[in-house]
């Protein structure tokens, strides 16, 4: 029996100096966990910061900055709205991109009439034919002679065209008029009873209780007899 409790006396002896020594390494593996930690802490705080320095541009840098944007925007922003309705009409087909345009042109001359005769070249070596010419005294500070000309060529060099033009240092500028379809030899009226709904503009003009303006709008009696 003494050497039976002996044993036993021994084996919880042992399995407590095991439990100490496990609880003690725990302890021990812990702390130095938390001491790593705290030393990587202390070492990025004490890291310089680098903060991110602006690039300074210069007039160089900033034409090339300017340069880019320029080419990564819109193709069409220096068009008007009449070259881009061309612009479009030509991309269509390469049959639309050489069909013959009529398009008139208004010519700002900034040194006189002698800058004409190149600018008319220009316009035949684009292949264009010129159907009509105007001149005129122009307004415009700087510009002394505005010049309209009417041309037959085809869209894509009637597009080369001005921009060629615009080019030219003896032209204060180059403006492409609106095609305009109304004609004043042909003008439009109504010719059937739905073509009326195109007139709705033009009605107040003619009903005194709809047009304050109208001379019998206060006339009681002209209105109840214009209703007769």
């Amino acid at each position: 029996d003494d050497a039976r409790f002996e044993s036993v006396v021994v084996k919880q002896t042992k399995q407590s100096v095991l439990e100490e020594a496990r609880i003690k390494h725990n302890d021990n593996a812990e702390a130095h966990s938390i001491q790593a930690n705290l030393k990587e802490d202390i070492k990025k705080s004490s890291e310089p910061h680098d903060p991110k320095i602006p690039v300074e541009i210069d007039d160089e840098n900033k034409e090339n900055v300017c340069d880019e944007a320029l080419q990564n925007g819109h193709t069409d922003a220096g068009l008007t709205e009449e070259e881009v309705i061309l612009s479009n009409a030509a991309s269509e087909s390469k049959e639309a991109e050489q069909a013959i345009q009529r398009a008139a042109l208004i010519l700002k001359l900034k040194e006189g009439m002698g800058s004409l005769a190149r600018t008319l070249k220009t316009i035949e070596n684009f292949k264009g034919s010129i159907v009509h010419l105007e001149s005129r005294p122009s307004k415009d500070a700087g510009v002394q002679f505005d010049v309209l000309v009417k041309v037959d060529m085809s869209r894509q060099n009637l597009l080369l065209l001005i921009r060629s033009l615009r080019q030219s240092a003896s032209l204060g500028g180059v403006d492409l008029l609106a095609d305009n379809k109304i004609s004043l030899k042909n003008p439009w009226f109504p010719r059937h009873a739905r073509d009326l709904d195109n007139c709705n503009h033009l009605m107040t003009k003619f009903e005194p209780e709809l047009d304050m303006a109208h001379p019998g709008f206060a006339d009681k009696v002209y209105r109840e007899r214009r209703r007769e």
